[in-house]
């Protein structure tokens, strides 16, 4: 890592502290703060090249990740592995996440609904053959 991309790092994370969000996602609702949110957004934004994605490890009814999906270039998928079967029997939050989803058209955010153990011995099955770039 250079310096430059570390000052860029660093910027990013002093806006998010400062700003809050970045690109405001209308008709989100989470645990995670607009600060935390605001950080995901830009660092993802910072990190995603070519033939890299964004993964992200229990995604409850979706803000944080559908926050990354709408920051980022559409171009870029999101990906979120929850267990949906374990912790949301009747669905509900699985049902949020996908009714936001599509109500927002993010196109680019998937949901892998398996036990995240499960999901990272398969992930290739899932992302192909692109690297986790945050």
């Amino acid at each position: 890592m250079t310096s430059e991309y570390l000052k860029k790092i660093k910027s990013a994370i002093q806006e998010a502290e400062r700003d809050g969000l970045k690109v405001e996602t209308k008709g989100l609702t989470g645990y995670s703060g607009k600060k935390m949110v605001g950080c995901l957004q830009r660092l993802s934004q910072l990190a995603l090249e070519e033939n890299t994605c964004y993964l992200e490890i229990g995604i409850y009814q979706g803000m944080s990740l559908l926050s990354v999906a709408n920051a980022v270039d559409p171009k870029f998928d999101v990906y979120g592995i929850d267990n949906f079967a374990f912790f949301d029997k009747d669905g509900k939050n699985y049902g949020i996440v996908k009714e936001r989803r599509d109500r927002l058209g993010l196109n680019n955010a998937k949901v892998i609904n398996l036990d995240y153990e499960d999901a990272l011995n398969n992930l290739k099955d899932f992302i192909g053959n692109k690297k986790i770039g945050f």
